[in-house]
């Protein structure tokens, strides 16, 4: 059978559930080969065509047209001659938001019981607890390649690796020494999110990547997992904000999941799965608000947090926002709010190398005390490491 139609509406595992499916040749073969049970297999397949026919797929019932983005199927008419010929089909959609409450429950079904747990870890640090630090990281693109004679640097899963857990080993070092920390990933982590080397929703084109989908994942989780680790060191409590990004709207949330799942037995882990565009975090008299940047203007900001979060907005004095996208920093203070987009740290891709655009690289570390704000910063630069 061809489950091709069902691949646009996988998740990480769907995929291996689909590719063993392919490979062996029957579901109860696939389940061995995966080490689960047969009725696993049937449910993710249940729950894929399910995915696919809210957007207008299931070629078995003649339903070939997908909804746009951000619709659902309402309703189908099929008229058919005598014969049994389809001769025409109505499709009725509705505007609705993403029920990313069953993206998540059918991914932890699926992965909760593959992912290794981490044991708590003691803490006895001494810290100070008016002080909050937030690891801020603008745009990665885990799985960017790039060739040094055509965009002046070579870069691939192994130089990401090493830049950025050098990078945040150095920031930490160098930071307060803060009650919390805030990892603070605004977007696009991965450079694709899937092996089509496309964003999904404009379609543009994007370099090749390097390595195999799951490859690239694996090496984002363990940057991330590296950098958690890390920080558990130095803080009593992490949490860890994966903004959605234009270039991975979906794996953002897998990786979100995976970590969640991880860190389940560490209760000084705090992973946020919202499915928000927006993040928010009151800190004593601080307000922080984080997005990508895709779909919002910086300075579009200020009315987002005002409206979003009144109370939070109320109670505070100090306010500050944090967005990725465009890979260059900006600052702005408007009446109430310091606004603030942020560089990368790896080099340029062809897009952006062809276009002209030199920005410098870093990534910074903002402390922020509970009844001062901003309090102190720390930046890291690629130079860090012999790059």
């Amino acid at each position: 059978m061809d489950y091709s139609h069902l691949r646009q509406f996988c998740t990480v595992r769907d995929h291996e559930v689909l590719d063993a499916i392919e490979k062996e040749g029957t579901q109860a073969k696939a389940a061995e080969a995966l080490g689960i049970a047969q009725r696993n297999v049937e449910l993710a397949l249940s729950r894929m065509r399910r995915r696919a026919a809210t957007q207008g797929v299931a070629p078995e019932f003649d339903m070939r047209h997908q909804v746009p983005d951000g619709f659902k199927v309402k309703g189908v008419s099929t008229y058919y001659d005598p014969d049994g010929v389809m001769r025409g089909q109505w499709v009725k959609s509705h505007a609705t938001k993403e029920n990313q409450e069953q993206i998540r429950q059918a991914f932890l079904d699926a992965m909760r019981d593959e992912i290794k747990r981490i044991e708590p870890a003691e803490f006895a640090g001494d810290t100070n607890t008016e002080l909050l630090n937030v690891y801020i990281y603008g745009d990665p693109h885990i799985g960017l390649r790039t060739w040094e004679d055509e965009t002046g640097s070579n870069h691939d899963l192994d130089a990401s690796e090493r830049l950025f857990t050098a990078a945040h080993a150095d920031l930490v070092k160098r930071s307060p020494d803060a009650d919390s920390a805030i990892i603070l990933n605004l977007g696009d982590y991965f450079h694709s999110d899937d092996g089509r080397n496309m964003t999904l929703r404009s379609g543009h084109p994007l370099d090749l990547g390097d390595g195999r989908y799951q490859k690239v994942r694996k090496v984002g989780f363990k940057i991330l997992r590296s950098m958690i680790d890390m920080a558990l060191r130095k803080h009593k409590t992490v949490y860890v904000w994966n903004i959605q990004g234009n270039h991975d709207e979906f794996s953002a949330v897998d990786l979100s999941l995976w970590l969640e799942v991880a860190y389940e037995n560490e209760p000084r882990v705090n992973v946020n799965t919202s499915p928000n565009k927006f993040y928010f975090h009151k800190h004593g008299e601080v307000m922080l608000a984080a997005a990508h940047g895709d779909t919002v203007k910086p300075d579009a900001m200020l009315g987002v947090m005002a409206a979003d979060q009144y109370q939070m907005w109320g109670q505070t004095k100090h306010r500050y926002a944090h967005l990725g996208h465009i890979h260059h920093k900006t600052m702005k203070d408007l009446a109430g709010v310091a606004i603030e987009t942020h560089r990368v740290l790896q080099p340029n891709d062809l897009y952006a190398h062809t276009g002209g655009y030199r920005s410098q690289r870093d990534a910074t570390c903002i402390t922020y005390h509970a009844r001062l704000g901003e309090y102190a910063r720390v930046t890291v630069n690629p130079s860090v490491m012999d790059y």
